[in-house]
């Protein structure tokens, strides 16, 4: 079940001995298919790295996620299909012309990307990705980069956030498709679908 205001979120449990640690997040992602339209993959996944594990706050080793018991959060996953050919994402996608000149276009599962933080009010089971729609001029750029590492970015007229179970894009032919910090080039057509409590990780 999706997180709600005011619940505990996640249990403590152990990983088991083919539980798969990663320290990426198109490392989760790629355990994950798409099966008949919903997701199919490991319950749990130790957590060490990535834009994901950073929002949750996994500072863990990987020796020790093998060690006893660890907070394990449920989160959820997105189903993006981009012209046609569907994926799964564990943590960002983002529509972006070079040097993020123009619009940018991301939905976010995870509030960080890299250093920064783009969607500070993101939270990976809420069964919504953050979506962010920015087009700034080159100074708002410049100024909205110097706050991006504190949150402090929005709110911003020209920056718009919005939380949504799906939503469609269609990039210009100047714009890249980034997955989970995978660069997949150019696409006419991009969609996601949030699949809600998709996974555990463990941090």
């Amino acid at each position: 079940m999706t997180i709600r205001k005011g619940e505990d979120w996640g249990t403590r449990t152990s990983l088991r001995p083919g539980d798969p640690i990663v320290s990426a997040d198109s490392d989760l992602a790629s355990f994950f298919s798409v099966v008949n339209g919903e997701i199919s993959g490991p319950e749990r996944v130790g957590l060490v790295g990535g834009d994901l594990a950073r929002t949750v706050g996994g500072m863990a080793q990987p020796d020790e996620l093998r060690q006893g018991e660890r907070p394990a959060l449920p989160i959820d996953l997105g189903i993006v299909t981009i012209d046609g050919t569907t994926m799964v994402m564990a943590s960002n996608l983002v529509i972006r012309r070079p040097r993020w000149a123009g619009a940018v276009d991301a939905a976010m599962n995870a509030g960080f990307l890299g250093s920064w933080n783009v969607a500070p009010s993101s939270h990976p089971n809420d069964g919504r990705f953050d979506v962010v729609h920015a087009e700034l001029s080159l100074g708002d750029r410049c100024k909205a980069r110097s706050r991006l590492d504190s949150g402090t970015h929005i709110p911003h007229p020209d920056i718009g956030i919005r939380r949504l179970k799906s939503a469609v894009f269609a990039p210009d032919r100047r714009a890249r498709v980034w997955v989970d910090g995978v660069c997949l080039g150019s696409a006419s057509e991009v969609t996601f679908v949030v699949c809600a409590d998709a996974t555990h990780v463990l941090i």
